[in-house]
């Protein structure tokens, strides 16, 4: 009884350490959030939609490699830092949504809401640019 106990206990805490492991890869400090997001910010062809290289897949493949190998965390792959880009985007598509919402409601200035995520800033250097609104030319006939 005590050995099938014993076998029991050890199942779940090695399911543990791996479910943990797992969750840990893609939950980092913020001081891994920040240098992801410089990384990040040195590859052009991962976020500025108005560079040709934003369309070559060989290249995005590249650069996600290069910062997994520059971020030098064990167990960190390309399909993580993926995800890990696809989560820093929609945070910091929330995050502005909510800092214009706010900005449009009236409040006074002081009251406009303000993110506190460290990297949010640093993120924004570079990602407002392309949510910028891009000229277009109507294709009606007039």
């Amino acid at each position: 009884m005590i050995v099938d106990t014993w076998r029991v206990f050890t199942v779940t805490v090695l399911v543990f350490c791996v479910y943990f492991e797992i969750q840990n890869t893609m939950r980092r400090s913020e001081g891994d959030t920040v240098k992801f997001v410089e990384l990040y910010r040195e590859h052009e062809c991962l976020w500025n939609i108005m560079k040709p290289s934003y369309r070559n897949n060989q290249m995005r493949v590249g650069a996600l490699e290069n910062i997994v190998e520059e971020m030098g965390i064990e167990g960190f792959t390309v399909a993580d830092a993926r995800q890990k880009v696809k989560s820093l985007r929609n945070s910091y598509n929330q995050q502005l949504q909510k800092t214009e919402k706010s900005r449009k409601s009236g409040m006074g200035r002081e009251d406009v809401y303000a993110p506190s995520l460290k990297w949010f800033h640093l993120m924004d250097t570079f990602m407002r640019k392309t949510k910028e609104k891009r000229s277009s030319q109507s294709n009606l006939v007039s």
